[in-house]
């Protein structure tokens, strides 16, 4: 089902909850206030996944509607193709894909991807920024495979800041982007995030309150989840277009959206705001319907 610019400002401007970046109250956009920037996040595509159906169908339906989309660009976030150092032929595959997208995209590294196949078939860096107008995205590689934990090293956090430092300075906000949450989670999330400088990542975002607005991540399969606690970034966990496990996160810190099926996510930025839909491949989309995604139990 394509979703039409009209149909997304509708459905997250006006009767959908919204992200108010920095704070812990819901707000509703007026129907004539337009996005600066739209951007689809799309994460564990997992292609050459078994027993999950037809990943690659996915991944082309779901390109198909962000070309139908308002999406200005697509960031993929990890997870490429499932055991992606046994299947290096599936790299051209779901670049071929990937280049059906009739806007910009980008992507990085996931626990299951080969950084080696990355770097030859997808780009050469892991680590490198996409400036947008009046956002810079700052991506990086933040997985250390096999493991499920996330890693970041002194000198990416070192570049991180240097890179939010030059977007300031540019009256540009930042939006980071990686596989792995940097949020600490316990059950009944999976409890994967990045546990290696976890002070000093807090640190950098505590330093640069005000320019780092969010972070977008994948790899916990639970839908449309985050936090808004640190700093006054918030950061999110979106959905992956291959599967996802449903959990009870009604009581768990956080946000949560109800809402399993495979899909991506339509982020609307606008100044220091963000909204974001919950997109269903083949489906109509979905937002928290009046509920603030800060807490369920706050209407708007």
């Amino acid at each position: 089902m394509h979703v039409t610019r009209r149909a997304f400002l509708r459905t997250i401007g006006v009767a959908g909850a919204a992200l108010v970046i920095g704070g812990r109250t819901a707000w509703r956009a007026k129907a004539s206030e337009k996005p600066d920037l739209v951007v689809a996040f799309v994460s564990d595509t997992h292609l050459g996944k078994k027993g999950a159906g037809d990943p690659a169908a996915r991944m082309a339906a779901a390109v198909q509607e962000i070309n139908a989309s308002p999406a200005d660009l697509t960031i993929f976030l990890g997870d490429l193709v499932d055991s992606g150092a046994k299947n290096e032929p599936l790299y051209p595959e779901w670049a071929k894909i990937a280049k059906g997208l009739g806007r910009p995209f980008y992507a990085v590294p996931g626990n299951h991807d080969s950084v080696e196949f990355f770097k030859k078939y997808v780009r050469p860096e892991t680590d490198y920024v996409v400036d947008q107008g009046r956002y810079r995205f700052v991506l990086f590689l933040d997985v250390v495979s096999p493991s499920h934990d996330g890693a970041v090293t002194a000198s990416q956090l070192e570049w991180m800041a240097a890179r939010a430092g030059e977007a300031a300075r540019a009256g540009r906000r930042v939006v980071l982007g990686a596989h792995v949450p940097r949020h600490p989670n316990q059950a009944p999330d999976v409890a994967w995030y990045v546990r290696t400088l976890e002070k000093e990542f807090a640190a950098i975002l505590e330093a640069k309150r005000g320019t780092i607005l969010a972070m977008f991540s994948g790899h916990l399969h639970c839908g449309l989840r985050g936090w808004n606690d640190t700093a006054g970034v918030c950061e999110v966990v979106v959905p992956s277009t291959c599967w996802n496990t449903p959990r009870d996160l009604s009581k768990a810190p956080g946000f949560a959206l109800n809402e399993y099926r495979p899909g991506y996510v339509l982020a609307a930025f606008r100044g220091d705001r963000v909204s974001l839909a919950y997109k269903p491949i083949g489906a109509a989309g979905k937002t928290a319907h009046g509920a603030s995604l800060f807490n369920p139990q706050e209407q708007v």
